[in-house]
């Protein structure tokens, strides 16, 4: 995640943590979106979604609980976060799954 903070006088402007991004708090995620604490280091993410439905960068997974996820989308291990990989058998598109 890349964030920008501007301070104009009392006003102070920071960015939120997008699907994928490490949390301990749902605060710390963008609006709508909470902190999955089961995931290591927390994981930002939209539960119950459809598909269709989740922000740019990420797809909605149908997980073999029937659960669906937003998770964060990637081309190879390497475009995850740590102690995550690019899962790519579940659904048509890859997502970052904690290993």
């Amino acid at each position: 995640m890349l964030c920008f903070f501007i301070t104009l006088s009392s006003l102070s402007l920071s960015c939120k943590g997008e699907i994928g991004d490490e949390c301990v708090t749902d605060a710390q995620c963008s609006a709508g979106q909470s902190c999955d604490l089961i995931s290591e280091g927390g994981y930002c993410t939209i539960s119950d979604c459809r598909e269709g439905e989740c922000p740019e960068g990420s797809t909605c997974v149908n997980f073999e609980n029937n659960d669906q996820y937003c998770m964060a989308t990637c081309s190879s291990d390497e475009s995850c976060r740590e102690n995550y990989y690019c899962e790519q058998s579940l659904g048509e598109t890859p997502f970052c799954r904690q290993n």
